[in-house]
């Protein structure tokens, strides 16, 4: 984080913020932010958080002449009183960095709160522009400060989409956005992959065979109901009748004006869509960029084991072609940017035990829309990008700014941080800049070369853009390259890892190692030597 501008920026934002709202003479609420120790472990101030410097490269960001201990207990005392940390064992890096995301969110939230931040999305907001009260509202909106914004957390949001489609059903849901701040990519079983290829997975179309449908439901329980009410006709059964027929009319309204309204009165017929597909997209791309190499994996037997699958990733990444870019494509032939995907065929099953499939729901619905290609083609070119498609958008450039490497196996191992130096003024790195090799004490100036050969855990990205063009194009390459590699040379790849694992063991932490290649599973198991 020390390496990321945009971070600190909003640090230092956090303190200025609470500052204005409690005063300077208040260093206790200081002290207890997270934000406020966050921002002066950051800045080698830790001594005293509630009097920071404005730098945002100082002690930490700038190499000494002699060996100094840097214990930041001030902020693990911080976070105890937020009580996400639950015990004193060490915690996994990726739940670490979840921690600290949560607990800043929930410090900007109550910020904008104190301050009474109004959104233009709320609606009392909007009743005000609409009766009357325009042009004072619009007026103080316009003169509101820009130290009056609304501090947030550099997060983004992404935006997923569920359509039932079959022979003769086709329901589109709701679009919803969901904050993040981080992605999960789980790297396939096999020697490498591309970290593009990862994000396409995240993005790929996604085919479900159990997906309940809400349409579908209504539909069935409104044949139901309107079968039930024809059995009472003459049964003396008036009661019984009138909740019906006052049932059946709620049925009726919901599917005429709002399929996700709340029906608690009423059982729904279940129905169970056998050909529903899903798709998760960027909606706001964020300032900063952190990606999840997910490395949890199951073996043929059952028990959790470490996917060592070795994910090359660039040092520019260009994120436009898994975004949104402002649209919301409701067809669903297409990606949710608009780009052409290929559509799974019907898969037409049987009708399980108290559920109605899509089949026999599409019987009473009128709405058609007919598959256009096979299942097998869409789980093939489900990716929604292609090199056209990259090309017709503008480019969003992220910088490498830090790396967290895992040695060792699922239950045990060492983390080790590769972070980049950190740069003042209008100083721009060159292509990978200076980078720094992070073993707990043991502290080393790397070449950026060293950083790209290793296996990532944690990838942080700050948006950038100011890439130069040439730099970009190089990026691009590596980036949209390989998809289907051939697998590097046993010798080679054992030779790699080896190196790697003699510098972790020369900090002291690990044995030497070496390394076997277990071809049925494609993964990398360690042994000592």
């Amino acid at each position: 984080m020390a390496a990321s501008p945009a971070m600190l920026q909003f640090l230092d934002e956090m303190r200025q913020d609470h500052e204005q709202l409690v005063g300077d003479t208040h260093t206790d609420q200081h002290a207890s932010l997270v934000s406020s120790v966050l921002l002066a472990t950051l800045e080698g101030n830790h001594n005293d958080p509630a009097h920071l410097t404005a730098s945002c490269y100082a002690a930490i960001n700038a190499p000494t002449d002699a060996p100094a201990a840097f214990r930041p207990r001030q902020l693990t005392q911080s976070l105890a009183q937020h009580r996400r940390v639950v015990n004193r064992e060490q915690q996994d890096a990726h739940e670490f960095f979840q921690i600290l995301s949560a607990t800043l969110t929930q410090e900007a939230a109550k910020v904008n709160e104190q301050r009474r931040i109004i959104s233009l999305l709320d609606s009392s907001v909007l009743r005000r522009l609409i009766g009357g009260a325009a042009s004072q509202s619009i007026h103080a909106y316009a003169i509101r400060s820009p130290a009056c914004l609304p501090v947030e957390y550099p997060a983004s949001i992404v935006a997923t989409r569920t359509t039932v489609i079959n022979a003769a059903v086709y329901w589109q849901g709701p679009i919803r956005h969901f904050p993040f701040d981080n992605l999960s990519l789980s790297p396939p079983l096999q020697f490498s992959c591309s970290l593009a290829y990862c994000l396409e997975q995240y993005i790929q179309l996604e085919v479900l065979d159990d997906f309940s449908c809400r349409r579908c439901s209504l539909v069935a329980t409104q044949k139901r109901l309107a079968k039930l009410i024809a059995s009472l006709e003459g049964s003396g059964e008036a009661a019984v009748k009138e909740k019906a027929c006052h049932d059946l009319g709620l049925v009726e309204a919901a599917l005429a004006t709002d399929v996700e309204r709340e029906l608690p009165s009423i059982k729904l017929v279940r129905a169970i869509s056998r050909q529903t597909t899903k798709q998760v997209m960027i909606a706001q791309p964020p300032p900063l960029l952190c990606l999840h190499i997910s490395r949890s994996t199951f073996s043929y037997a059952g028990d959790l084991r470490k996917n060592g699958c070795w994910v090359r990733f660039p040092i520019y990444l260009n994120l436009a072609p898994y975004c949104t870019h402002g649209q919301l494509c409701l067809q669903p032939t297409r990606s949710l940017n608009g780009t052409a995907m290929s559509m799974p065929a019907d898969d037409n099953s049987d009708d399980d035990d108290g559920e109605l499939s899509s089949k026999a729901a599409s019987e009473v619905d009128p709405v058609a829309c007919r598959p256009s290609s096979s299942l097998a083609s869409s789980l093939a070119g489900a990716s929604g990008s292609d090199a056209d498609d990259d090309m017709a958008v503008p480019p969003i450039w992220y910088r490498l700014r830090s790396v967290v490497i895992h040695y060792g196996g699922h239950h045990y191992g060492h983390f080790v941080a590769f972070r980049q130096a950190a740069l003042s003024g209008d100083e721009q790195p060159d292509n990978g800049g200076g980078w720094f090799r992070v073993s707990d004490d043991a502290i080393r100036g790397v070449p950026v070369d060293d950083v790209q050969n290793e296996n990532p855990y944690l990838l942080i990205y700050e948006r950038d853009p100011t890439v130069d063009a040439g730099d970009a194009a190089a990026s691009n390459m590596q980036l949209v390259a390989e998809k289907r590699l051939a697998p590097m040379n046993d010798t080679l790849l054992a030779a790699s890892l080896e190196q790697r694992m003699s510098m972790s063991s020369a900090d002291g932490r690990l044995p030497a190692l070496t390394t076997s290649l277990v071809p049925a599973m494609g993964d990398t198991v360690y042994r000592s030597s």
